[in-house]
């Protein structure tokens, strides 16, 4: 059976759709820590863990690369994700990370922070468990 020339043109753009799609695809931030020039920009997935001191620093740690913390940069709108994690840190039990547990599933981007580190912004926050232990 011979395609005609207008199904090979349908099939030729259906796969430069998918081409594109996967190239625009999330992709792991393992490594920026290292290389953040070559990260920065970029669209990352993340599924890790919250932690903070609450003051001075809030970090995600992946759980692919539990040895990167990733410093969240300050959210721009008062309903954006980092203000929910913000709350989150500040509102349950003391402030920090030491009495609770935050784990996050999220979309951000790359960014350089200004002593050169790699850090996130976050785009999407698609889940946050924060488990906090009963009292005794």
């Amino acid at each position: 059976m011979r395609l005609l020339p207008f199904q090979c043109m349908a099939m030729f753009f259906l796969l430069v759709i998918c081409a594109c799609s996967h190239a625009n695809s999330a992709g792991s931030i393992c490594g920026a820590k290292h290389s953040p020039a070559k990260f920065v920009g970029k669209s990352v997935v993340i599924h890790g863990r919250i932690v903070s001191d609450g003051m001075h620093t809030t970090v995600v740690v992946p759980d692919q690369c539990s040895d990167e913390g990733y410093a969240i940069a300050p959210a721009e709108k008062d309903d954006d994700a980092a203000t929910i994690i913000r709350q989150a840190i500040m509102r349950v039990g003391a402030p920090g990370t030491a009495d609770k547990d935050i784990s996050v599933e999220m979309d951000a981007a790359v960014i350089l922070l200004e002593n050169g580190d790699a850090g996130i912004r976050i785009t999407k926050l698609h889940r946050m468990v924060l488990t906090y232990p009963a009292s005794k």
